[in-house]
């Protein structure tokens, strides 16, 4: 009795090229925009396509692939930066009140900067020893260490 060898594969196939902002690498970087699309394989030779194609973009820096769209992205500005990074140092500990402080320095109004951290911040904490706040996943105060 005959084996026969049958299956799908997928054939990849580059569309384009430039540069596009990626997410992964945040910065400028070469794209290869790409097409998949399965292939029914007899004996492993593909031999009529299946099914629709699909798109994405590979970052030829890091190797990332991101859905088409990413190409439309715009790098964060500066303000979304110092956003994000104010973010992290929250969730690593940093009181609400240092951040808060941190924007000012920067040039934001103590109004709009204290508006911000609370539109972020979410569920806090108030340390009973200093009064400093905090997220609410962070343990421990870091000024008088208190709980």
């Amino acid at each position: 009795m005959p084996i026969i060898f049958w299956g799908s594969r997928g054939l990849t196939s580059r569309l384009d090229s430039g540069r596009f902002y990626c997410p992964q690498c945040d910065g400028k970087s070469q794209y290869d925009l790409k097409q998949v699309r399965p292939f029914f394989t007899l004996y492993f030779i593909p031999l009529f396509p299946m099914g629709r194609a699909e798109r994405y973009v590979e970052c030829q820096r890091c190797g990332g692939t991101f859905k088409e769209e990413v190409l439309d992205m715009e790098p964060p500005s500066e303000e979304q930066r110092q956003l994000h990074r104010i973010l992290d140092q929250l969730a690593d500990g940093q009181s609400l009140d240092d951040a808060e402080d941190e924007l000012v320095e920067a040039g934001m109004d103590r109004g709009q900067a204290r508006d911000l951290i609370d539109e972020v911040s979410g569920k806090t904490w108030t340390c009973s020893g200093c009064n400093q706040r905090y997220l609410k996943g962070v343990p421990r105060c870091r000024t008088c260490r208190a709980r």
